[in-house]
């Protein structure tokens, strides 16, 4: 069953990455190992994440089909974060329906089997792959970074779409 985990206010902690991160950004973290889901929890919402849990594929496709009713295509959605090996679809099945449906969230794929040829899908895919075991800095760096360059991204769509006006 989905986790649903709220986004500490960080209050009193000292962030690993400060004034990097977009405040409050949202993001979906499917992870089936209790131990890593609650660290990576912690430490997301330590740096001031909104943070939703899932346990499985399963859980992570109910939680997308809900933020898909809630905000479509996914802008309540900033980053899905998800393990590779888990029960039910696993992290890269959900990714690849994800793009074929042409969803561009960034997306973290974290596994401790990385391949030459995972790699390669994940590349094709547009999707970061993170082995396993990392450190939360790390993590934490990589989330930022991905943030940041998706939020320039949209800035500069909405700059060449936007009408000029004499």
């Amino acid at each position: 069953m989905a986790e649903q985990k709220r986004g500490g206010s960080g209050a009193g902690q000292e962030h690993l990455l400060p004034g990097i991160r977009p405040p409050g950004a949202r993001i979906l973290l499917a992870e089936d190992d209790r131990d890593l889901r609650e660290l990576v929890v912690r430490t997301l919402e330590d740096e001031g994440y909104e943070v939703h849990a899932a346990t499985s594929g399963k859980d992570l496709v109910w939680m997308l089909e809900s933020a898909i009713l809630d905000a479509y295509p996914l802008d309540g959605v900033d980053l899905i974060l998800t393990d590779l090996r888990m029960p039910g679809p696993t992290g890269l099945e959900v990714l690849r329906e994800l793009r074929a449906a042409h969803w561009t969230t960034p997306a973290i794929l974290m596994t401790a089997f990385a391949s030459v040829e995972l790699c390669a899908t994940a590349a094709r895919l547009r999707v970061e792959v993170l082995s396993k075991p990392f450190p939360m800095p790390t993590l934490a760096e990589k989330i930022a970074t991905m943030l940041e360059d998706d939020a320039e991204e949209r800035r500069a769509r909405a700059t060449v779409r936007a009408p000029r006006t004499s």
